[in-house]
């Protein structure tokens, strides 16, 4: 039996790489051929199922927990023939209803944990499931991360919309999280999309960084700069590593392995 760690990259702004980031972390992560992976597409714009398996995806969601299938029948086994050893729960547009529909349940804030615990036979195969959310606090967030034992926060090199949002989030969930009396999970935050060069902007985010003491003293050292290469690895559905396997020492590489690395070395992964 595994000792299965749920992780979310999460924040409450969109189009910071939580998506992309999941991704070509469980493709890093399966390079060990001993570790299973599960990838949990838990946001209805369904962007992760359509970059690791297909554009439409018309069988069981998330959405058919309501109706108590099991996680047997919902996760696709071995989908990207270059990494056998990862799963998927995808998703699709139908999960729009499942937000709404939760509602009509008994402590519906706790509804995916309870899920996951009548089907704890079959997550506890996994060494990681990566959840991917979408970029609001919502109740369908609320279930998953209640869930996760590490939650890492995504923020965007000079934007300043990022780290407010990455601070609204942690105030939230510290008041929830209270209520559930859930530890505090939210274990590391995350510098993407950097840019090396210094600008006016640059400076006003340095500066406001400093205002968030709590952000600034969980994030790591190693730093994501902004590249085309992530990107491309992302649409040939391979690992930085896999993709670049030609390239010695490329800094996109190496960057993201650190960045896995420090997590690992932090406890997070």
């Amino acid at each position: 039996m595994a000792d299965t760690k749920l992780i979310v990259f999460f924040n409450t702004k969109g189009g910071i790489y939580k998506t992309t980031t999941s991704i070509m972390t469980a493709y890093e992560l399966a390079k060990d051929k001993d570790k299973k992976i599960l990838l949990w597409d838990l946001d209805q714009q369904a962007n992760l199922t359509q970059y690791v398996y297909k554009t439409n995806h018309n069988n069981k969601t998330t959405l058919d927990t309501l109706k108590d299938v099991s996680a047997k029948d919902i996760i696709i086994k071995s989908f990207n023939s270059s990494y056998p050893n990862i799963d998927l729960i995808a998703s699709d547009i139908q999960m729009a209803k499942f937000e709404r529909q939760l509602f009509a349940f008994p402590a519906r804030e706790q509804f995916l944990a309870r899920w996951y615990m009548n089907n704890f036979d079959t997550f506890s195969e996994y060494d990681y499931i990566i959840c991917d959310l979408s970029p609001k606090y919502d109740l369908t967030a609320m279930n998953a991360l209640l869930l996760a034992d590490s939650v890492i926060i995504l923020i965007k090199d000079k934007n300043v919309s990022s780290l407010r949002g990455a601070d609204f989030f942690k105030q939230l969930w510290d008041i929830d999280r209270s209520y559930f009396n859930k530890d505090d999970n939210i274990k590391a935050t995350v510098l993407v999309g950097f840019e090396k060069k210094k600008t006016e902007l640059s400076n006003e985010f340095d500066s406001y960084l400093k205002e968030f003491d709590v952000l600034r003293s969980m994030m790591l050292n190693t730093y994501i700069r902004r590249n085309e290469f992530i990107e491309k690895a992302l649409m040939k559905k391979l690992s930085l590593t896999d993709f670049l396997k030609g390239s010695k020492d490329h800094f996109s590489r190496q960057e993201f392995n650190s960045m896995l690395e420090e997590l690992k070395e932090k406890g997070v992964l």
